[in-house]
């Protein structure tokens, strides 16, 4: 399970490389980091062998919205995303087509689009 969030972070963090966003982890907390704040979450859930997983990468969101909630459980927990760390909109379907590329090289695996 551990290796399994550390890849999909890495996956993350390959791509935020593509744009020049030098983010990373930190230890005890799950998830991708730009400095002090938190970049994207990662959460998986196991139950009988078989995962339930997914990410969220903060890529262009109304940041204000994340002091109504306690993200992760961390008071006073930052937050940003990547058009904040770099001043300009992302378009979104190249970022998309960023991540899968970069999951099929983390993962090593192909993906095959339902026709």
């Amino acid at each position: 399970v551990k290796k399994y969030i550390y890849l999909l972070e890495e996956v993350i963090i390959q791509t935020l490389k593509d744009y020049d966003v030098d983010a990373g982890r930190k230890s005890k907390y799950p998830g991708v980091w730009f400095n002090d704040s938190k970049i994207a979450f990662v959460g998986i859930y196991v139950r009988r062998r078989v995962t339930m997983h997914g990410f969220s990468l903060n890529v262009d969101e109304e940041l204000n919205n994340f002091s109504y909630i306690i993200p992760c459980g961390l008071q006073d927990l930052k937050i940003t995303s990547i058009a904040n760390v770099l001043n300009k909109k992302i378009d979104l379907q190249v970022l998309i087509e960023n991540l899968v590329e970069k999951f099929k090289d983390v993962f090593g695996i192909e993906i095959i689009k339902n026709i």
